[in-house]
């Protein structure tokens, strides 16, 4: 079993975020902070120097050169997305998903409201908390929307480092990590392997990380195809007549 590390959450704006060195890596709205092996941050008193308070900068980076299979970074950040978002994301990314674009299309399918495009969930899934020192983010591998997210929803996340590797000229790392994007009900909306490549070497594992409790379920794909004839025969869609 891996370790579970907690990130720190701070008001400064500097990150630090999942990779080595400990450099600021960005300045960025959000207020994270991340840290291996330390779960509660030490605070100190400032120092007054006349009408001026010094303070300490924390360096609350984890160091990926020293992460393993089976590591999981938990986040405490939250973030809600407002309708008004989800309006500018569609304004960027045009999308003719009626499941995303249309209230009354995705109530006749059963859902309460249109839901986040996938898009947007999988950058929240992905990105939503941290910057990172990676050299190249290669990819995405399984990623999958297993509950639909609304806007109103809370979101937080958590990554899970699955496997490690080096590179054949020997100078740099692949990590495949899993990220978990869950709502205020604590169900998962989206799950996604993230591969990156970091400009660093690491000792290489075989082993690679497996979820305890099974894969998550599919209820939201489930469901949908459950709706197939509402589609073809009442809403003038043919994409999942046989």
């Amino acid at each position: 079993g891996g370790r579970r590390l907690t990130m720190a959450q701070n008001s400064f704006g500097t990150l630090n975020g999942l990779g080595g060195g400990g450099d600021p890596i960005v300045s960025a709205d959000t207020s994270v902070h991340l840290k291996r092996d330390k779960q509660k941050s030490q605070v100190t008193t400032p120092a007054y120097e006349g009408s001026k308070v010094k303070g300490e900068l924390l360096d609350l980076a984890v160091d990926m050169r020293t992460a393993r299979p089976g590591d999981v970074i938990d986040s405490p950040y939250e973030l809600t997305i407002s309708e008004s978002m989800q309006d500018f994301w569609s304004c960027c990314f045009h999308s003719q998903n009626r499941i995303s674009t249309s209230r009354p299309f995705a109530r006749r399918i059963g859902l309460q409201d249109r839901i986040l495009p996938f898009s947007l969930v999988l950058f929240l899934t992905s990105a939503m908390t941290h910057a990172d020192s990676a050299k190249v983010q290669v990819g995405f591998g399984q990623s999958v929307y297993h509950w639909p997210a609304f806007a109103g929803d809370t979101f937080t996340k958590s990554f899970r480092v699955d496997c490690i590797r080096n590179t054949s000229d020997g100078n740099h790392s692949i990590f495949h990590i899993l990220c978990t994007l869950k709502n205020q009900r604590d169900r998962i909306c989206m799950s996604a392997d993230k591969r990156m490549i970091f400009p660093f070497v690491v000792p290489e594992s075989n082993v690679v990380a497996s979820s305890n409790g099974g894969e998550p379920s599919q209820l939201f794909r489930d469901h949908l195809l459950g709706k197939a004839p509402v589609l073809a025969e009442e809403l003038g869609s043919q994409s999942l007549a046989s």
